[in-house]
C-alpha cells in the first residue's frame, strides 16, 4: 500500500519537529487522521492480522464441525444399513412364521375334524357296546333260565 504524502486537511509539517524533514511527514507518523484516529501501516497490519486470525479460527471451527458432522453421518449411514439388514432378516422371519402359522392353522383344523370324527366313532362304539351288553345280558338271562329250568327238572326226576 502506498501512502499519500499530501493531505489538504492537515497543515504541512514544520521544520524542526521530530520525524520531519523539510516539511514532509515520516512514514511512522501515519498518513491521515480521521476523527482523531490515526491509521498507520502497523495498526492496519495488526487489525488485518487479528481479523485473519479470527476468520481462520472460525473457519477451523466450522471445518472441525463439518468433519464431526461427516463422521456422524457415516456412523448414521452405517447404523441405518445395519438396521436395514436386520429389518430384512426380520421380514423374512415374519414371512416364515406366517407360513408356519398358516400350516399350524390348517393342521389344527384337520385335527379338529379328526377329533370330531373320533367323537362320532366313540359314540358309535358306545352304542354298539351298549347293544352288545344288552344282548349279552339277554343271553345270560336266557342261559340262567335254562340252567334253572334244568336244575328244577333234575330235582323233579331224582
Amino acid at each position: 500500500m502506498s501512502e499519500s504524502n499530501t493531505d489538504s486537511r492537515q497543515p504541512p509539517g514544520r521544520t524542526g519537529e521530530p520525524g520531519t524533514a523539510a516539511g514532509r511527514r515520516s512514514r511512522a507518523e501515519g498518513t491521515r487522521a480521521s476523527d482523531g484516529i490515526t491509521v498507520t501501516r502497523w495498526n492496519l497490519g495488526i487489525s488485518l492480522t487479528i481479523a485473519l486470525t479470527i476468520l481462520t479460527g472460525a473457519f477451523t471451527l466450522v471445518w472441525d464441525e463439518l468433519a464431526a458432522l461427516r463422521e456422524t453421518q457415516v456412523a448414521l449411514v452405517t447404523r441405518v444399513s445395519r438396521l436395514e439388514v436386520h429389518v430384512t432378516v426380520l421380514q423374512e422371519d415374519v414371512t416364515v412364521l406366517q407360513k408356519d402359522v398358516t400350516a399350524l392353522r390348517e393342521d389344527v383344523a384337520a385335527l379338529r375334524e379328526d377329533v370330531a370324527a373320533l367323537r362320532e366313532d366313540v359314540a358309535a362304539i358306545r352304542e354298539e357296546l351298549h347293544e352288545s351288553v344288552e344282548d349279552l345280558r339277554e343271553e345270560i338271562r336266557e342261559l340262567g333260565n335254562l340252567i334253572r329250568a334244568r336244575e328244577t327238572s333234575d330235582i323233579g326226576t331224582e
